[in-house]
């Protein structure tokens, strides 16, 4: 339907900003996980039924192990954040050792408990609303 640019040019709101959030937040957890240097209004497509699908992801899969800004990780789909903590490096690494050196995994592996780490402090601190969950997609 349009991409984000679109959709700001045309100053047009989604219809539930509590599910617009939840996309937004789990946007920012994938790209720290995956070092995405160059998310655009442009490489966010929305559906005609609000669904937010992220393309363009040529610049990422960095071997930086710092996170670019944890500040940004401010909520997360409980279901997100139990598959980053379900995620084993050894089903990692036969998924995607033939498209990401040994190193670019290892940096990702490290970005993710980084991430994990981020999550665990703001739920042990009584955080509010570190939980955004998505509405269920089936």
């Amino acid at each position: 339907r349009m991409d984000e640019r679109e959709r700001r040019r045309a100053r047009l709101q989604p219809p539930d900003p509590a599910v617009w959030e939840a996309y937004m937040c789990n946007i920012r957890v994938f790209d720290q996980l995956i070092a995405n240097t160059d998310r655009n209004q442009e490489n966010l497509l929305i559906t005609r039924d609000w669904r937010v699908w992220i393309v363009d992801h040529t610049r990422a899969f960095r071997t930086n192990r710092e996170l670019r800004d944890p500040a940004e990780l401010m909520g997360v789909d409980p279901r997100v954040l139990d598959a980053l903590r379900g995620l084993e490096e050894s089903r990692l690494r036969d998924e995607l050792g033939e498209l990401l050196t040994a190193e670019e995994l290892d940096a990702l592996l490290e970005r993710r408990a980084r991430i994990l780490r981020v999550f665990d402090a703001l739920l042990a601190s009584g955080a509010p609303d570190v939980f955004t969950p998505l509405p269920d997609p089936r």
